[in-house]
């Protein structure tokens, strides 16, 4: 008998949150502005002095925000960051469809690891007359660690490791993204951006996480 893919650990992430966090907001979806809520959330952070993890921390908890406002399908949402010497940690979570079912639904893909799959190479949406399709794929370049959990499978990202890869989860039900940011990241979002873009038009991905087949012990691990 196999035994069941690991729960995958980021250590930044895992640590941080074990601590208060000094932001924790319950909100409702419903005609909410997503750069509202990623202001009053930076407030508490005193990033001043710190240009790159502002813009940084405003476009991913934007992006973040705006997919569980517009493909969710939740009443509500729930908003943490935690601050700890060399992380942000933020989490946003809904009870919503989940997001790897909600893309297989949506582009009619085989099973939830393909919509993973499609997540690590951008430019897949369900909404294609609203959303590029791009937002999760730059806030996975952007920060530090990433995890996406949601109907029973996670990805993470562990970009000083160069590395991704797919496990189990407890989340079942609605979906949770973390991901922690460095207040001294020298990830700027422009340099990321002129990347991936040509002529400003997002040009240049593949996917990362391979997949090797389902009932496996351990799904993926990166091909980077």
């Amino acid at each position: 008998m196999r035994s069941p893919p690991p729960q995958l650990v980021l250590p930044e992430i895992d640590r941080v949150v074990t601590e208060a966090p000094i932001v924790d907001r319950i909100v409702s979806l419903e005609g909410l502005e997503e750069h509202r809520e990623a202001q009053i959330a930076l407030a508490a952070l005193s990033l001043d002095d710190r240009p790159i993890a502002r813009g940084v921390f405003l476009h991913a908890y934007s992006e973040i925000l705006n997919n569980a406002i517009d493909h969710s399908g939740s009443i509500l949402a729930r908003a943490r960051v935690w601050r700890a010497s060399n992380r942000i940690v933020v989490e946003i979570a809904d009870d919503g469809d989940g997001v790897f079912a909600h893309m297989r639904m949506g582009l009619g893909l085989p099973d939830d690891f393909a919509a993973i799959q499609a997540l690590t190479k951008g430019k897949h949406t369900t909404d294609p007359t609203r959303h590029p399709g791009e937002g999760i794929f730059f806030t996975t370049k952007a920060v530090e660690e990433f995890k996406l959990a949601a109907n029973g499978l996670e990805w993470v990202v562990d970009n000083p490791r160069s590395d991704h890869a797919v496990g189990v989860s407890h989340i079942q039900v609605g979906t949770q993204v973390r991901w922690a940011i460095d207040p001294d990241t020298p990830r700027d979002l422009p340099s990321l951006f002129r990347s991936y873009t040509i002529d400003h038009e997002f040009a240049r991905s593949r996917p990362v996480v391979k997949l090797f087949g389902l009932g496996l012990a351990f799904v993926s691990r990166s091909d980077c």
